[in-house]
This record gives C-alpha cells, structure tokens and sequence, in this order.
C-alpha cells in the first residue's frame, strides 16, 4: 500500500498550526491573531495560542498514533478547523462520522 499523501493547502503553506490550550488545527491562514502590537496567531474562536508543526510531521504523526486508536484519524480530520476544548468533547461531538 502506497504512502498517504497530504495535499497542500490552497495557500501553499507547508505549516500546520494547532491549539497550545485547545483542541483546533488547520493551516497558518486559517488562524487568527491576538488583538495588540505583536499580534499572535491564535485559534479563531477561543482565542487561544497557537504552536507550529511541519505539515509532514504533523500527518506523519497522526498516521503513526492513529495505529493503536482506532477512529482517531477520522476524528481529527472531521474536527480541522473546529474548536474544543478538550478531546473528550471532540470526541463526543464526532460520534462515529466519516472524516
């Protein structure tokens, strides 16, 4: 079976940014930033920070910790750009839909 390839975003951006104290993730330009002179980017709902991943390593991630959970990379797909605050509740939310 061939690798999973992950296709860029439309913006061509090659980062992943997620949740420091949330559970959200999407790429650079979906973020939002902190009102101020530094203007952070943060998640675009709850306002938290936000930490930086590799695009590769981020899915490389996902696939590798997805092995032993089963429904977890369906549920991390669904929930790209949505914001919870725990996994718990992601998970909740999700169900048992398809990514």
């Amino acid at each position: 079976m061939g690798e999973k390839r992950e296709p860029k975003d439309q913006c061509g951006d090659d980062l992943i940014v997620y949740g420091a104290q949330c559970v959200w993730w999407d790429s650079i330009d979906k973020a939002g930033t902190l009102p101020g002179p530094h203007s952070l980017p943060c998640c675009p709902h709850c306002k938290s920070v936000l930490l930086q991943m590799d695009r590769k390593q981020w899915f490389d991630a996902l696939h590798e910790y997805a092995k032993n959970n089963p429904g977890y990379e369906n549920a991390m797909r669904w929930s790209r750009g949505r914001c919870f605050a725990t996994m718990e509740s992601l998970m909740k939310s999700y169900g048992g839909r398809r990514a």
